[in-house]
């Protein structure tokens, strides 16, 4: 049986790195979409994401706000070192105030990983998705020139005419979150064979004390 994979990319640029990725997973069905912490949830419902994907592939805020309503399993694309020092490597050349903004998932992996590379530079996280404009418009007023986020951080702060620059998941990433999503489809068809196994063993082992009873 073949493996349904959806993967939902919050942004156009992962959309395109998982389209080109998932044409080297011949024996898997794994379909892309692009929605963020808004439209993720409006797809899984169009698509009937409980009977027709085995898992979910997405990242961030979408990720957190997906599991409040399915219970398809999700594997989060994980920022990695790669994603972390591409992103500090572009913000060296501005010299004024910066900041790191972004959920809580993706704030803990930045700020490990940047200071683990040696990288001194401020960093804060939402709650709330609600909460980005109040936050972006507070940072502004405290004269920061450059914010660095996750897509909806990044989409506001150009909103209010702020220098912003999204943090991307890379191929790595994306390879590594789907070869995970792959390993999870396996466990589970394998959990379905040992259920099936277990039904058959109790319907015959039943048959044979029935059968013996009667001679």
């Amino acid at each position: 049986m073949k493996a349904k994979i959806l993967f939902l990319a919050p942004y156009f640029g992962l959309k395109e790195i998982a389209m080109s990725v998932s044409s080297e997973y011949k024996d898997f069905q794994i379909d892309v979409y692009q929605g963020n912490y808004e439209q993720g949830p409006k797809i899984l419902k169009q698509v009937n994401i409980n009977k027709k994907y085995d898992v979910i592939i997405t990242r961030g805020g979408t990720a957190e706000i997906c599991r409040k309503i399915t219970q398809t399993p999700i594997v989060e694309i994980h920022i990695n070192a790669f994603d972390i020092l591409r992103i500090l490597k572009l913000s060296e050349g501005y010299k004024g105030k910066k900041i790191f903004l972004s959920y809580p998932n993706i704030f803990k992996s930045f700020k490990q990983l940047s200071e683990l590379l040696g990288y001194s530079i401020e960093s804060k996280c939402y709650f709330q998705h609600k909460d980005i404009p109040d936050i972006i418009k507070e940072l502004k007023q405290e004269n920061y020139e450059l914010i660095i986020g996750d897509n909806m951080v990044y989409e506001t702060a150009q909103e209010f005419g702020i220098n912003s620059i999204l943090i991307t998941s890379g191929i790595e990433a994306v390879k590594s979150a789907i070869d995970e999503a792959i390993r999870l489809c396996n466990a589970l068809f394998n959990n379905k064979d040992l259920k099936s196994e277990a039904v058959d063993y109790t319907y015959y082992e039943k048959r044979e004390k029935i059968i013996l009873m009667i001679l």
